[in-house]
């Protein structure tokens, strides 16, 4: 099968494939086999163990840039543990919020309850030139995802008719299961691949800021940091994969 040289999760399986000595065609494994069972749990315990055992652990980084006064934000699932969260200013780290003792007689400042990073008392950002950014180590949990569009009509991807940055995943990816925990691929990279009429032949690489269920379309969607660049609102048919948002390197070191 034909895929994108930028695709990490496709070049994952054809390294796993050349290891194992199985061919695609007549293969003794499926690729959907090799991804569910191999590359997603993988991941997880390369991630995990690079947090046991490294110096210098693997390290993302989620921004909030919501305005107003916050009180709870729901953090990617695959947070393993809050190392800092920084005030920024015009993209500069100004000052660190520090968390205190549950009985400390100005709240605890921030504290993790469950998936959500709690803040007490509630923290105010007060424009869109100021966010938050929180570091922190990755536990690895994470839903790899492909589609090549060539399902039945009305099944691919596509971006809103309105909303460039936001993206609507295939009802089925060729590939992988659709991640459905609350904000499943925020922090995560999507990549959409060229048109699948070939008129656009190249890779766009974007941070996903956060994802959800769309009732009105009954589909998964995500929410863009930055619109694609050479695709505008209502395209269809798009071509993509949701990867981690470690190095390419890291995601196929599973295969070592």
């Amino acid at each position: 099968m034909s895929y994108p040289l930028t695709s990490v999760l496709m070049n994952t399986i054809e390294q796993l494939r050349g290891l194992v000595d199985d061919p695609e065609v007549q293969g003794r494994y499926t690729n959907q086999y090799l991804v569910k069972h191999i590359v997603r749990p993988s991941i997880d315990k390369v991630v995990s163990s690079l947090a046991n055992s490294a110096s210098c652990p693997v390290v993302c980084f989620y921004p909030i840039t919501a305005t107003g006064e916050i009180s709870r934000i729901t953090l990617p699932p695959n947070v393993r543990s809050v190392l800092m969260i920084a005030e920024r200013v015009n993209n500069i780290n100004t000052s660190e919020l520090v968390p205190r003792h549950i009985f400390h007689n100005q709240g605890r400042g921030w504290s993790i309850e469950g998936q959500d990073l709690v803040f007490d008392p509630p923290i105010t950002i007060g424009n869109s030139s100021a966010s938050l950014n929180v570091v922190y180590e990755p536990s690895g949990s994470h839903s790899p995802i492909y589609d090549p569009a060539s399902g039945p009509a009305n099944t691919e991807a596509f971006l809103d008719s309105t909303d460039s940055k936001k993206f609507y995943l295939a009802k089925q990816p060729q590939l992988g299961v659709t991640d459905t925990r609350t904000n499943a691929y925020a922090g995560a990279t999507l990549r959409i691949f060229k048109k699948d009429d070939g008129s656009i032949d190249i890779t766009e690489e974007i941070w996903i800021d956060s994802s959800g269920y769309d009732s009105s379309n009954s589909r998964w969607y995500l929410t863009l940091k930055t619109a694609p660049v050479n695709y505008a609102a209502g395209t269809t048919k798009l071509h993509y994969e949701v990867g981690p948002p470690y190095s390419p390197d890291l995601v196929e070191a599973i295969t070592m």
